[in-house]
């Protein structure tokens, strides 16, 4: 669909209208007629079981929302999409992109493709299509592989076989080259892995990047001398998953890294790591996120950064019912988006300033008592005395700790006073009792701290006190000042929310990337976090935090291994520090809570991983694992060094994402490049826009990958929600399931080594990669991997498990074998251990007992079921529900009575335990932090300017993050060298404004962008709706902007800076509103969308525009505030 000013008009006329573009009614967001009246709560049932569904169910992937979908198929294609009226999350109903649907899966007319090619991998497992023959493929899809040549200016078309044997041997080539089998090092004496002092210990989530001679891509200088085991190659990168099912995303991570990958990244990268390692260093738990069933059990509803009406629009039945009930929306978003519109108030804050809006409520909730006392003094760190030496330097910016050689804190500092130490109770019938069985390794178990309290929170050393006085800056002028809003509006939306914290209250915060994609984006969702804390707003019904953004299926990503620094299953991948199980045992065993129980984890993951191989006597296989560089990997930083060969991207476009900062010409570095994707994709075309691709030497395949409906699965929704649906048709054309593609590639790879050796031919050869039934990939068998089982008592061949009913029954013995133990218990069936429907991810139990939006039967979320996460925190220290109309458990004298399944242990050895104040067992304090050493840019939420901004800061002497800006001074293309980061850290700490004032007037106006993909471009050509929706890429302004550039919407204008330009048509709209700038007026502009690019216009793309850098800590950039120019094109 071309562009035409017309059509822009058109549909930018529905974007200036919010929510109107995507019929945002209340009542009419989505399609209901053939739906029966509602019912008048969420506790009512319907008066009927709901029919059994008319045609294939699928869990629809095009938001992260919970939705299922009825399809009706005729002749193998997908003729109409009907919502699933049992589904009790989206009761039937269909946003628009799902009634799209049609539109993209609907063939030309007259066009059909009679017998779909090749091995579409739907092998056992529910893989079955719904109906035999054709399928239909749309015309905006690749549905057979082709290679671009080395220095060719085209594609050729080349067979499954061909592509798969050359991706196999260039794999095989890279890494025996490359490989590095040992580098030169010292292994840690006896007494250096021995216990340690409290104080040397490091909780801190070990990510980041070090100097690890990333730019160096002399790979036979790098062959050292045997020295330290470390059996891996840096020279092959991958990146992407997010959008594969659960069971493809923990064959990918297995095979990669038993090739010894450890550049491994996936669009959780976008946004949803820094998130979660926000609220992870605040509760010691990564995926939050609440079920949209329980928003209608709240009282006060705030939204940062995440338009929820125009991402997840079927969630505002649940937004309406609370406010039916009496809840108030507040929308926290610079841009008066469709949510905005609809909220009872919206604060238009400056962009980048949502942790001076959080501290500010954090402050106006303590000053005017309106937290929660009995929870905070039971439930966080309130009153834990901190190190003495823990201090903020205001003038400077800094905390305590700073080292300005390195560029990092001391986090030592940020720790507590501490009495002495328990030991673990390793008697026969203590609770570590289990560390002294036979085969579990050896290594040095940690004390636990005793933390020194004061519970009237008078003590001046106590969090409490420090954290008062840190927050004591952020007072409601100076607030309203930085975020540019009136101060009569902050007070009135800080009244509503901190209000949640009465104890009968109840407040839920929902997130989305505008509060995360900044530099700082990991501080700013703790500092959300710890505002919920002081209210008591986690753990209990219509509270808690959630991420309301990135693709279907993201949530899961990092847990599954696609991450730089996680192993499957939520666990900490070794770096070169760790090279042997003791040392990875002592450098990540926590002393107390889920951490202490690590061991048994991890032995259990290496046991599924190596099989038989796995054993006692070879530390169950850890030696051959992958070790990351000491600091940890970085995927982008070897990408733009230069330090990748080969990649593999699956299913994501790093260069056509505005969130990747990644470039043709990063792109362009690599010997071979593999896209696995059915859709138009940027980066797999990345040559076509070079001035002559006959100098460009990248060999590029892209594979057609099964999308969607034509493949079986476990997908993982909000919410945390687990469901399996099977295929629905067939692939497309000759397109594959990302399943059997990999395993083919897996096969291939393992055969060269069989047959013909090379480098280090263990960690392949060795592998358990028993998946396979009847040639195919066995989805079954890799979800009886992932849920865990007992290895002695099971048949695998034979089908009869005894699989694992929750990671309670996960041993460090060598007994049991679990891939993901995060996930035990979604595949827990043993008498039909083939049946997916028949397992608790299979479940389609709409029936809520509790009245509270639980409805436990559906589906199965991750861990153990729980619904709400921190529920502990929803009673008293003495069990009590806070208020009995949301009860969630309650203790009864003997037992816990449990509605929701619990998130903290209940039972040891058969003995219930007794009620006490370890509600987040996440962490080994096991309560929630206020102040924290988890992330290494500080240990309380503080704001910084963006790297570029039209502001002075006016809270601390740093203009920006000196952990941020020390990292934009390492990064590749940075001027300077790569050592001490002097020069950068004077420049944060005593900034020279009058350097930022010539940026300043070079490029006056900050942007926010508001990007998409390929696929997404490629899609509003297919679809009148979403082309009507969402009208491609423009340039959204204020009208005063647009009067002093002298431009109206439909013209075309130049959005440019030192980083490059972007041509694109403009959109004059009163959502944008000019902020104060130190007096003056400030604009910002939206940079929304994208274009694939045709013979009359360039592919337009935001992300070339914004900072580079990532941020060491959850590797977020500052794609939501940077400074630009613009002018009529």
């Amino acid at each position: 669909m071309k562009l035409t000013r017309r059509g822009f008009l058109a549909g930018a006329g529905a974007v200036a209208a919010g929510s109107v573009a995507w019929g945002l009614d209340p009542n009419r967001a989505w399609a209901d007629e053939e739906v029966a009246e509602e019912p008048a709560g969420t506790d009512e049932a319907p008066a009927e079981e709901p029919a059994a569904p008319a045609g294939p169910v699928v869990v629809c992937e095009e938001c992260p929302g919970a939705c299922t979908l009825v399809l009706e198929v005729e002749d193998g294609r997908v003729a109409a999409v009907r919502g699933d009226g049992a589904n009790p999350f989206s009761e039937g109903r269909l946003c628009l992109r799902a009634q799209a649907l049609t539109d993209l899966w609907k063939a030309p007319e007259g066009a059909t493709e009679d017998g779909a090619g090749g091995d579409g991998g739907n092998g056992a497992g529910g893989n079955d299509a719904a109906s035999e023959g054709a399928t239909t493929a749309s015309p905006g899809r690749l549905t057979s592989p082709r290679v671009r040549r080395a220095g060719s200016d085209a594609w050729e078309d080349i067979s499954w076989d061909r592509a798969l044997d050359e991706i196999a041997t260039l794999v095989k080539d890279t890494r025996d080259a490359t490989f590095e089998e040992s580098i030169e090092g010292v292994e840690a004496d006896d007494e250096a892995q021995g216990e340690t002092d409290f104080d040397e210990w490091d909780w801190s989530d070990r990510g980041g990047y070090g100097d690890d001679g990333y730019g160096d891509n002399d790979y036979g200088a790098r062959k050292r001398p045997r020295g330290v085991p470390v059996m891996r190659t840096r020279a092959i990168g991958s990146f992407g998953g997010a959008r594969l099912v659960a069971e493809e995303q923990f064959l990918l991570a297995k095979a990669l890294r038993s090739w010894g990958v450890v550049n491994i990244d996936s669009e959780a990268a976008f946004g949803r790591r820094a998130f979660a390692a926000g609220v992870a260093a605040t509760l010691g738990i990564a995926e939050p996120d609440g079920l949209w069933s329980d928003i209608a059990n709240t009282g006060c509803l705030l939204t940062l950064g995440a338009d929820v009406a125009t991402s997840q629009p079927l969630s505002l039945r649940w937004i309406e019912r609370a406010r039916d009930a009496g809840a108030l929306w507040i929308a926290v978003d610079p841009l008066r988006s469709a949510s905005a519109e609809m909220a009872d108030i919206h604060v238009p804050i400056r962009p980048g300033t949502d942790i001076a809006f959080l501290g500010g409520l954090a402050k106006y909730a303590m000053d005017n008592s309106l937290w929660q006392p009995e929870y905070v003094l039971n439930f966080t760190t309130a009153s834990y005395l901190m190190d003495p030496a823990f201090s903020f330097d205001a003038s400077s910016g800094a905390f305590f700790g700073w080292d300005p050689m390195t560029g990092t804190y001391d986090k030592t500092s940020w720790g507590y006073q501490t009495d002495g130490f328990d030991t673990w109770n390793m008697r026969f019938d203590g609770e570590f009792s289990w560390v002294r069985g036979e085969g579990v390794p050896a290594w040095a178990v940690p004390s636990q701290p005793r933390c020194e309290r004061n519970i009237t929170l008078q003590d001046p050393a106590c969090a409490w006190v420090r954290l008062q006085e840190f927050l004591a800056r952020y007072d409601l002028d100076t607030v309203a000042t930085v975020c540019g809003v009136e101060r009569s509006l902050l007070e009135r939306a800080y009244g509503a929310f901190a209000a949640t914290g009465a104890v009968e209250g109840a407040g839920k915060v929902l997130a989305g990337p505008g509060l995360v994609q900044h530099g700082t984006g990991a501080q700013a969702a703790r500092a959300a976090a710890v505002v919920q804390l002081l209210l008591g707003n986690i753990g209990v019904p219509g509270g808690g935090i959630s991420y309301l953004g990135g693709a279907a299926n993201e949530g899961l990503a990092d847990a599954m291994g696609l991450s730089p620094d996680m192993f499957c299953g939520d666990l900490p991948w070794p770096t070169e520090g760790e090279t042997t199980l003791q040392a990875w045992l002592e450098a990540h065993t926590e002393p107390a809570g889920a951490g202490s129980l690590r061991p048994r984890a991890l032995v259990s993951a290496l046991r599924e991983w190596w099989g038989e191989e796995a054993a006692f006597d070879n530390d169950y296989g850890y030696d051959w694992l992958p070790k990351a560089p000491a600091g940890g990997a970085s995927f982008s930083k070897a990408l733009r060094t230069g330090l990748l060969q080969g990649c593999f991207l699956w299913g994501a476009d790093l260069v056509g994402s505005a969130s990747s900062g990644v470039t043709a010409e990063d792109v362009g570095r690599l010997a071979w490049l593999v896209v696995t994707d059915g859709s138009p994709n940027l980066t797999a075309t990345f040559w076509e826009r070079v001035e002559d691709p006959s100098q460009q030497q990248t060999t590029v395949f892209q594979l057609p990958s099964a999308l969607g409906f034509e493949k079986a699965g476990i997908r993982a929704s909000g919410g945390r929600l687990l469901q399996h649906a099977a295929a629905a048709v067939e692939p497309a054309g000759e397109s594959r399931t990302d399943a059997a593609i990999i395993g083919d590639m897996w096969e291939r790879v393992f055969n060269l080594y069989d047959t013909k050796g090379g480098a280090a031919t263990d960690p392949i050869l060795k592998a358990r990669w028993d998946y396979v039934t009847s040639d195919s990939i066995d989805l079954v068998k890799v979800a009886w991997a992932m849920n865990g089982y007992v290895v002695e008592d099971s048949d695998w061949d034979g089908g009869e498990l005894v699989l694992l009913e929750g990671a309670d029954g996960l041993r460090a013995d060598g007994s049991t074998a679990c891939g993901a133990a995060f996930l035990a218990g979604l595949w827990s069936n043993g008498a039909s251990a083939a049946d997916a429907a028949e397992q608790p991810v299979g479940r389609r139990d709409g029936a809520d007992e509790s009245g509270l939006g639980l409805f436990p039967g559906w589906g199965f979320t991750w861990p153990g079921n729980v619904r709400v996460r921190g529920n502990r925190a929803s009673a008293n220290l003495a069990g009590q529900p806070w208020v009995r109309e949301r009860n969630l458990l309650t203790w009864e004298g003997e037992s816990w009575a449990c509605i929701d399944a619990p998130d903290f242990p209940i039972l040891r050895d058969g003995r219930w335990l007794e009620p006490d104040n370890q509600a987040f067992p996440g962490i080994w304090e096991q309560v929630g932090l206020l102040v924290s050493d988890r992330l290494g840019d500080g240990p309380v939420p503080e704001h910084y300017e963006p790297l570029e901004s039209p502001l002075n800061n006016r809270l601390n002497g740093a203009y920006a993050s000196p952990v941020l800006l020390a990292a934009a001074a390492k990064a590749p293309g940075a001027a300077g060298d790569d050592g001490a980061v002097d020069a950068a850290v004077a420049d944060a700490l005593a900034p020279d404004y009058s350097s930022m004032q010539a940026d300043r007037a070079a490029y006056p106006i900050e942007a926010v962008i508001n990007g998409s993909d390929g696929r997404d471009g490629a899609r509003r050509a297919l679809s009148e709706t979403l082309a009507a929706a969402e009208p491609g890429c423009f340039v959204e302004m204020s009208a005063s902007l647009a009067r002093i550039r002298g431009l109206a919407t439909g013209e075309w204008a130049r959005v440019f800076n030192e980083r490059g330009s972007v041509e694109a048509p403009v959109l004059v709209t009163d959502r944008i509103r000019p902020f104060q700038c130190e007096g003056n007026e400030g604009h910002y502009v939206c940079l929304n969308g994208m274009a694939l690019g045709s013979e009359d216009a360039a592919a337009a793309m935001w992300g070339v525009l914004a900072p580079a850098a990532e941020s060491p800590v959850g590797a977020a950039r500052d794609v939501k505030g940077f400074l630009v120019d613009i002018e009529k094109a």
